[in-house]
């Protein structure tokens, strides 16, 4: 049987390496990032992936994303994650993508050759591993599976481990028809159709679930989206003047950050001016490139210096103008309002931090911007908007080049290490 092992601790590599070969296991490839780990699945298209959660170059999820990433480019790529930890969005992703070949074992919970090669085989013939461990935190959060009874939840456990009734009937001492009656009952209150086939049954499950994280993964997203969405058809409902008025109070011009500073750049991120349809379209494709590319809190972290930042440096110069004379007091009114801000410094993360989906995607909608919106127009006169979107691109760069250097750093590191070793 064909393996690659991913796994960032050189010690424990090896020690998998030589244990797998002494077991007549044939090692094709054994790696220590996240990008080598991508790079020797689709490559080799081994019989089996055994995959650690958090790989170089962030440390967090990304051996999880890569082997994600792979059984896409590998349709049904047998995966058996070992870890310390339950990443549960792309855990349920993993196992919920209905090509079954998965597996999810705690390193902690493994304790004899015999369980451990028997899961590697299990997953490598297409079927599914799941530590117990790992199905509770799996489904522990998920508000549906409070309407189980207890029972009801150990029958879940063991069904989301692909154990036939037969064998679930065994481990509880209950009778095979007892399984049956309360295997129906879970599928009903859970809103499933029921299949005869233990793995289908086990990935109908976790898709249900990985539907519900779905918010939660990118919620930064939908949370902004949907407030964008909401103040257009708030102002879509007023009348035109009421429609001047708010946006007069949204905008961060000087006179509004003098006065209201902390309302009117929460505000004119979501006050929009432009065609209605195109930005929520434009906002959706870069916040979902950012958080897919650099996770949720960073995509948020980096969209909120953007808009601050952008905001704050380009009014500041009007406002330098304007005291000095260059330009006429009215400027200090002058509107600005809109997400591109907000949209431009998420592109700039998509670009440096992510794989090639993002990148493109965030790369046709930086294109819309520039040549179809003008972000740039009027920089030459340091005009407010323009200079506002140069220095939103600044500050996703100062951002992204950090993390993605950081990342890429960390890898060489251990790199060396591993050679010196």
């Amino acid at each position: 049987m064909r393996v690659v092992i991913a796994e960032d601790l050189y010690l424990l590599r090896e020690g998998l390496v030589r244990l797998l070969e002494a077991y007549d296991f044939e090692i094709v490839a054994a790696v220590g990032t996240a990008p080598e780990l991508r790079e020797a699945l689709v490559a080799h298209k081994p019989d089996i992936g055994i995959v650690d959660v958090r790989l170089p170059p962030t440390n967090t999820d990304d051996g999880l994303r890569a082997a994600i990433a792979a059984r896409k480019e590998v349709a049904g790529l047998p995966v058996l994650v070992l870890s310390q930890y339950v990443e549960r969005l792309y855990a349920r992703e993993l196992l919920a993508d209905q090509a079954g070949g998965v597996g999810y074992l705690l390193k902690d919970r493994v304790f004899n050759d015999e369980a451990f090669l028997g899961a590697i085989r299990t997953v490598a013939a297409g079927g599914t591993v799941l530590d117990p461990e790992v199905v509770r935190k799996l489904i522990a959060r998920e508000k549906r599976t409070q309407r189980l009874t207890p029972r009801e939840l150990q029958v879940l456990e063991l069904m989301a481990q692909g154990r036939s009734n037969a064998a679930i009937a065994q481990k509880l001492r209950v009778s095979e028809k007892a399984v049956s009656k309360h295997a129906a009952g879970i599928f009903a209150k859970l809103g499933l159709l029921q299949s005869d086939d233990d793995n289908r049954r086990v990935l109908a499950v976790l898709a249900y679930l990985e539907s519900l994280a779905m918010f939660r993964r990118y919620a930064f997203t939908w949370c902004y989206l949907g407030l964008f969405v909401l103040m257009e058809l708030v102002q879509a409902l007023l009348s035109p003047t009421a429609q001047t008025a708010l946006i007069r109070w949204a905008s961060t011009s000087v006179a509004n950050l003098e006065h209201h500073p902390v309302g009117c750049l929460v505000a004119s991120a979501f006050a929009g001016t432009g065609d209605r349809v195109a930005w929520p379209v434009l906002i959706a494709v870069a916040l979902l490139a950012a958080s897919r590319a650099v996770g949720n809190m960073r995509a948020l972290l980096v969209c909120l210096a953007g808009q601050l930042v952008g905001t704050l440096v380009s009014e500041g110069i009007v406002a330098y103008r304007v005291d000095a004379g260059h330009l006429p007091v009215a400027d200090r009114h002058l509107i600005d309002v809109g997400p591109s801000y907000v949209v431009v410094a998420a592109i700039m993360v998509a670009l440096v931090c992510g794989t090639w989906l993002p990148r493109l995607a965030a790369a046709v909608v930086f294109a819309i911007l520039v040549f179809g919106g003008d972000i740039f127009g009027g920089l030459s006169t340091l005009q407010v908007a323009a200079v506002g979107h140069l220095t939103a691109v600044a500050v996703g760069l100062a951002c992204a080049i950090p993390m993605a250097a950081g990342g890429l750093s960390r890898r060489r590191g251990r790199r060396r290490g591993r050679s010196g070793t």
